[in-house]
């Protein structure tokens, strides 16, 4: 194993989070920045949301007004549709992912010399290390899943003096016994966003945000007492801080838990009655269980160690480090690692790190794509058990779905829509049009639920989400309106873009191809579930009549795929923006699989959009453009994308929605930081590498000529199999396809 593979490390401490090293065990999580005066870690917690259930207010939303905003799309009046629809249902937003707080480690004083800060991939392991006037100091950072605790441990080669010091955001009260700190507080009702927009609920005054209790403790060979403000250490030379952190949230309710105060006392009980070592060893097995059902590597003439910032450097250079893009892999699988365990909250568009209290687009599950992307690595990597979290956004959303099916748009199922939240928001984001209608994206997160059981065969699996595809089916289905050639979801709109209608922008159009390629999949996918389990129903037997005639893929007359459909002749319009970042009417080339070579049309249509759509993005959207370089077969384009999203972005450079590339970290800058950018990577690698379309494997489809050497055991492919490989000069020297 090539340590540079696994390891990110600087000599210098981070002063910015982009430079920071993420650690996590799903539910808790820090950002650890090193230091020596004053050691920072940025904490969260998976739970701590601004907000509270709102279903009950569905009930305001006028339905009638929506079959008036259907009516004038199918009449052409989009433009009097999107006002319509504006003025009606863009309204009100969900709640916000928030930051816990701060928490900082004072050591003493003195010269410093051989620092080093690394983030161990493999080993879920942040370190500091260095030498105090001559004498070592080693600070060990990991978040314990079997614990549910973090754990920080100081060592030093002579006894010390040291603090750690509090500052926890939204607290109200503090009780010190002994070594032990506990915080309690409450997450607000209302997030900057909703405040800023003058967001009311009918309900507001009756109810609560969530609440929530964060423990400290220091176990120490030295002395130790404690204060509301900080933990104080004297004369130590081995000392572990536990930290946890539980809340009141359950399943879609802010009120869901009367008993977090007691189980979080309980969780540091558990931890602190151990030494470190133990506790490391316990977190080791945990997570090398998980990291190392893979194995990538590549064989480069240029690769070496050295501090990650000088490796993206390098990556441009006439001697590039192509090991890199192993190590951006593998930060990929251990994000979802650390961000994602059974018993946790999905992940978020920052995972679960945000040091701010009004984050970038709140923090959310933006369900337009990002939510979706955060899970496509698992199947490739085996890690089917991380799809929990998402399983249990979805059982949220589908409950609260049904309501706002029912009461917003007057159809029977459940839907969400653009922005959810941890409690569950189904309505219509506020704001524009061209991202607050989405009534589809239930269907497109259960894809990847549904992908689970493609890649497993899990028929209990299946049978334990059937539901959720049921009433994702149902709400589509009974939505459908005809034009006499074709069915289709009406009105449409394409992910975020717009085109002129006109001298007037237009985000809606009769339909969409995002639209209908989510209903086409989620339509064949219930299908299918219900075959395979053995059920019939009236709904089963309306999806079988409906599915031929559902409004298809289309080629436009300059030979792209249509993007927005207008009834009658496919014509692509005059776009606002040619080059936008969402490329939503390739849904069917990636993440799907209807668009492939054995339909050379469609092939082409889609490798032209691609073109005319242009390789520029922020993050998240190069790392979407090359899965579908590697669906085209295009190994050019894979290693054209892949340079650009390995470019080194400075961090300090936040929200500027263009340029992206990766921080100090490696952590993708849309700008500024989403995580969704990092899963749509770790993608890729595998997507170039084979080509599955469920009948025929095809290796090496789409590998770069500069990735000639190497080998990944462990990737998964449908049907519960397993594909170890290898290759030396782009050429296959050992292939083997076996069951799990």
């Amino acid at each position: 194993m090539k340590n540079w593979e696994h390891r990110l490390y600087e000599r210098e401490e981070a002063t910015l989070f982009s430079e920071a090293y993420p650690i996590g065990n799903g539910k808790l999580g820090a950002m650890v920045y090193g230091g020596t005066g004053g050691m920072r870690f940025g904490l969260n917690h998976d739970e701590l949301w601004a907000g509270y259930s709102v279903e009950n207010s569905y009930k305001e939303y006028d339905k009638e007004s929506f079959k008036k905003v259907e009516q004038l799309a199918l009449e052409g009046k989009y433009l009097e549709a999107e006002k319509l629809y504006t003025e009606k249902f863009a309204r009100h937003d969900g709640g916000a992912y928030l930051t816990l707080g701060d928490v900082y480690i004072k050591m003493p004083e003195g010269d410093v010399s051989e620092y080093i800060r690394e983030l161990n991939l493999r080993d879920s392991l942040a370190s500091v290390r260095y030498k105090l006037s001559g004498k070592k100091v080693e600070v060990r950072t990991f978040a314990s899943y079997p614990k549910g605790v973090l754990i920080i441990n100081v060592k030093t080669e002579q006894k010390c003096d040291y603090e750690l010091l509090f500052d926890i955001e939204m607290t109200n009260a503090a009780v010190v016994k002994g070594g032990r700190v506990s915080f309690f507080g409450q997450c607000p009702k209302l997030c900057q966003r909703q405040l800023d927009r003058g967001d009311r609920y009918f309900d507001l005054e009756e109810r609560e945000g969530i609440r929530f209790s964060a423990v400290f403790e220091a176990k120490s060979d030295g002395d130790v007492s404690a204060s509301e403000e900080k933990l104080m250490i004297s004369g130590a030379t081995n000392t572990t801080f536990f930290f946890t952190c539980e809340t009141s949230y359950k399943e879609g309710s802010e009120n869901g838990e009367s008993e977090y105060k007691e189980l979080a006392q309980k969780y540091i009980d558990g931890a602190v009655k151990y030494g470190f070592e133990e506790l490391y060893r316990e977190h080791t097995e945990d997570v090398h269980n998980l990291y190392d059902r893979v194995d990538f590597s590549l064989e480069t003439p240029y690769s070496f160690d050295a501090p990650t910032h000088e490796r993206i450097q390098s990556f441009f250079t006439d001697k590039p480090d192509y090991s890199l893009i192993v190590t951006e892999y593998n930060l990929g699988r251990y994000l979802l690692i650390a961000g994602s365990r059974e018993g946790s909250r999905a992940a978020n568009l920052q995972g679960i790190w945000n040091e701010e209290m009004n984050a970038p687009w709140c923090s959310n599950f933006t369900t337009n794509i990002n939510t979706e992307m955060n899970y496509w690595p698992c199947v490739h990597a085996g890690l089917f058990e991380l799809i929990e979290p998402l399983e249990s956004l979805c059982r949220v959303l589908t409950e609260k779905g049904k309501v706002a099916a029912e009461n917003i748009y007057g159809y029977k199922g459940a839907c969400a829509s653009h922005n959810a939240d941890i409690f569950g928001y189904c309505a219509p984001a506020a704001g524009q049009a061209t991202w607050s209608f989405f009534p589809v994206s239930l269907g497109w997160l259960l894809r990847e639920i549904y992908n689970k059981y493609l890649y497993t065969l899990d028929r209990d699996y299946l049978e334990s989400v059937y539901g959720m595809i049921y009433s994702a089916a149902e709400y589509m289905i009974d939505a459908l309106k005809d034009d006499g050639e074709y069915l289709f979801i009406t009105p449409g709109a394409s992910a975020e873009n717009v085109y002129y209608l006109g001298d007037k922008q237009a985000a809606f159009a009769r339909s969409s191809t995002l639209f209908m390629s989510i209903v086409r999949e989620t339509v064949s996918n219930f299908i299918e579930a219900s075959e395979t389990l053995g059920k019939s129903s009236d709904l089963l037997t309306r999806a079988k009549a409906a599915f031929p005639r559902l409004l298809p893929l289309r080629i436009t007359d300059d030979g792209r795929i249509e993007e927005w459909y207008f009834g009658g002749k496919s014509v692509a319009p005059k776009e606002v923006e040619v080059h936008h970042r969402h490329i939503s009417h390739l849904y069917d080339l990636y993440p799907s699989n209807v668009i492939n070579k054995k339909n050379k049309p469609l092939f082409d249509a889609a490798r032209e959009t691609l073109r005319v759509r242009g390789d520029e993005a922020t993050g998240w959207s190069l790392g979407w453009k090359i899965n579908c370089y590697a669906r085209l077969h295009d190994s050019e384009g894979v290693m054209r994308l892949i340079r650009m999203f390995l470019r080194p972005v400075e961090p300090d450079r936040v929200k500027t929605m263009s340029g992206g590339g990766v921080y100090p970290n490696l952590l993708c800058a849309h700008p500024p930081f989403q995580i969704d950018g990092n899963f749509g990577f770790a993608t890729a690698i595998p997507e170039m590498l084979i080509s599955d379309d469920g009948e025929e494997l095809n290796p090496l489809h789409a590998l770069p000529h500069e990735l000639a050497n190497g080998h990944f055991r462990g990737l998964h492919i449908k049907g519960g199999r397993v594909v170890d490989m290898e290759w030396k000069d782009g050429k296959i020297t050992e292939f083997n396809v076996y069951k799990k």
